[in-house]
């Protein structure tokens, strides 16, 4: 592709990408991701740590009992390879038996007459003897036998049965914005969770997606981790963001010129963004339906502009060898688009891309080009001049191009349906056959344009298929670039 590439950052990184629709800008996002992402060779016991850091101290204490199944002292459970494991993944040599000390304490049983602790927390899995051996509680071991299925594996032995040499280490997470997107999902929020022991709902605050990145950046400060949003303005960035907004500048990150943390909603607790920890963002130009994005959040971020890039697309021929030279279709109508509506109106390359052969290039029109070439124009125009100003945009017409509407270009979408009811279905407008103000000469070219060819429309749809129509060879599809064609030898 003709964008410029973006370079692995050393710096702290803000970058949305926009343009219009279908120019590659979520493309970029899973290229970007594969360079954050890194494929590398490690050993059994590297990979098996490495699975191991999914999991909190709880669930590796209910682990190790289930593992053991047998009254254990803490000190018994730090001398476990999975407890040591765990350590190992949180860079951590002291105070483990604390650790422990902490999770058996505040998930014992309520009703444990050797467990003193006030600290108890809703989810109760332990309890003690008064010798001071922990066990599980025998009406949770199926529930977490289930949910830690596993993690157990790679500790009974089958875990070697299902590792390979090669995996992804994850330095990076995407998700898509929309319009119910909020804070509670990319910052944090109060959720609910059914309890195991009584079945009932409860609700814990739980961190969201950035927040659990950059968790993993700033324990692993070596490397660089990425946010990838796809489609940005389709929620409200200042609502989802929230307090972030300040903190995500690289001036305020940890380790910037003027570090700044700042208070979470829920948790209360202080938050610095990691130096480590790039965004990257695509923003959709052209859907009218999307939400602003404001001046505050805009200064935060590079703006990299997408653009079609001819250069991806080939051709196609048909049963003759002829050619219809998709770069050039492309070129001709997104001039055309420009000239008539501007920039934000052109089509991306991925509307041309992957056609194969001459039926696949008519269904891609009549499916997908000439509707989105249609709902464009009706947002501009008057009912009365979308016929012609579709004919200008598939066969050139005006000072553009120096020509007026292709004549024989206009033979490609004859029509052959003559209800008014058919050609109004298909441009999603009412009475356009009997609008007043349409003169003779637009009324024919307006009657070419809204009714499309049986023939077409047959190779199109794959009904009823002529395979001597036309619309089986190039000539009518090289039709739609030869007047822009013509101009650019001038």
């Amino acid at each position: 592709m003709n964008n410029q590439q973006i370079p692995m950052p050393d710096q702290p990184t803000n970058v949305i990408f926009t343009g219009v629709a279908g120019t590659g800008k979520t493309h970029r996002l899973l290229e970007i991701q594969k360079r954050y992402d890194e494929s590398v060779d490690t050993s059994w016991d590297s990979w098996r740590v490495q699975q191991v850091s999914h999991y909190g101290w709880c669930e590796i204490v209910c682990a190790v009992l289930l593992l053991e199944d047998r009254l254990m002292t803490v000190p018994e459970m730090m001398r476990h390879p999975l407890v040591a494991d765990k350590a190992a993944v949180n860079k951590r040599n002291e105070n483990i038996n604390q650790t422990l000390w902490v999770q058996l304490n505040k998930h014992a049983h309520p009703e444990s007459v050797t467990v003193n602790s006030t600290q108890r927390s809703a989810n109760y899995y332990f309890d003690k003897t008064q010798t001071s051996q922990w066990f599980l509680l025998d009406d949770v071991k199926d529930i977490l036998r289930d949910r830690l299925s596993e993690l157990l594996a790679l500790y009974e032995g089958q875990g070697r049965e299902y590792y390979t040499q090669k995996f992804v280490v994850s330095r990076s997470c995407l998700v898509s914005f929309h319009q119910s997107y909020g804070y509670d999902e990319f910052v944090e929020g109060i959720r609910p969770r059914i309890n195991p022991q009584t079945g009932q709902m409860q609700y814990e605050i739980q961190q969201g997606a950035f927040l659990e990145l950059c968790a993993k950046a700033s324990n692993d400060p070596n490397h660089r981790y990425a946010m990838l949003i796809d489609e940005i303005n389709r929620a409200n960035t200042s609502q989802v963001f929230g307090e972030l907004i300040s903190v995500i500048e690289a001036s305020k990150r940890a380790g910037g010129s003027t570090p700044m943390s700042v208070r979470l909603a829920y948790s209360g607790r202080p938050f610095i963004v990691p130096s480590n920890v790039d965004i990257y963002a695509t923003m959709n130009t052209q859907d009218r339906s999307l939400v602003t994005l404001d001046t505050a959040f805009r200064r935060r971020f590079d703006f990299i502009t997408c653009y079609p890039d001819s250069s991806v697309l080939t051709a196609v021929k048909d049963e003759s060898g002829n050619s219809v030279n998709l770069a050039a279709l492309m070129q001709a109508l997104n001039q055309r688009m420009l000239t008539l509506f501007g920039a934000e109106a052109q089509l991306g390359h991925a509307y041309f891309m992957d056609i194969n052969d001459i039926a696949q290039l008519a269904k891609r029109l009549y499916r997908q080009i000439i509707p989105q070439i249609i709902e464009y124009i009706k947002h501009g125009a008057a009912p009365s001049q979308i016929g012609t100003l579709l004919a200008q945009v598939l066969y050139g017409g005006g000072d553009n191009e120096g020509l007026s509407a292709n004549s024989e270009g206009l033979s490609l979408l004859k029509s052959n349906l003559d209800t008014k009811s058919q050609q109004d279905s298909y441009l999603g407008v009412s009475g356009i056959s009997g609008i007043s103000g349409i003169n003779s000469a637009s009324q024919s070219t307006t009657s070419a344009i809204l009714g499309l060819s049986s023939d077409f429309v047959s190779v199109a749809t794959e009904s009823a298929i002529d395979s001597t129509s036309v619309y089986f060879t190039a000539k009518p599809y090289q039709l739609l670039y030869a007047s822009y064609l013509s101009t650019q030898e001038l």
